[in-house]
C-alpha cells in the first residue's frame, strides 16, 4: 500500500499568525487533532492538539507549532511512514505532491490501514502437497 491509499485529502490549514483561542476552536469544530501551518501556500509547520494543551490563549501559533515539519510523497510506502513517525513526538506527516500540500496521513490512518490487513496479503488458503514425499502410512505414529 501507498500513502495516497490511506491519506486524508481534506487538510485544515491555518496562518501562523493565528492565535491559540481560535486554533483550539478550529481543532474542536473540525474534530480532528492536527493541523498544517501554512504562509503563502508554504508549509512552515504542524499544530497538534498536544501543543495546544498547555498554551496561553493569547499566543500566536507560531510560538507553539512544531517548526520543519516532516513530510511525504504520495507514492512513498506506509512503512516509509511508519519509519519517519517511529522515534519521534509527532502523529502525522503532511503529504506533498510536486511541491503543494497534497494531504495527511496520521498515525491513526497507518494503524487502520494495518488493523484492516490491506499492508500485506494473506497467505494463500490452499495447501501445497509435495510430490516425492509418497503414499502416507495409516496407524503409524508421528
Amino acid at each position: 500500500m501507498r500513502i495516497h491509499d490511506v491519506m486524508n485529502k481534506n487538510v485544515v490549514t491555518i496562518s501562523p499568525e493565528t492565535t491559540v483561542a481560535a486554533a483550539r476552536e478550529r481543532i474542536r469544530a473540525e474534530g480532528i487533532h492536527h493541523l498544517v501551518v501554512t504562509e503563502r501556500k508554504k508549509i512552515v509547520g504542524v499544530l497538534s492538539d498536544r501543543d495546544l494543551a498547555a498554551s496561553a490563549e493569547s499566543a500566536r501559533v507560531a510560538e507553539v507549532m512544531t517548526k520543519n515539519a516532516l513530510t511525504i510523497a504520495p507514492d512513498e510506502t506506509l512503512r516509509k511512514a511508519a519509519g519517519m513517525l517511529d522515534g519521534r513526538n509527532i502523529g502525522c506527516l503532511p503529504v506533498v505532491k510536486d511541491g503543494k500540500l497534497d494531504g495527511i496521513v496520521t498515525t491513526s490512518d497507518l494503524l487502520r490501514a494495518l488493523a484492516k490487513g490491506d499492508t500485506h496479503p494473506a497467505p494463500p488458503a490452499e495447501r501445497y502437497i509435495l510430490r516425492k514425499r509418497g503414499p502416507r502410512k495409516r496407524g503409524v505414529p508421528i
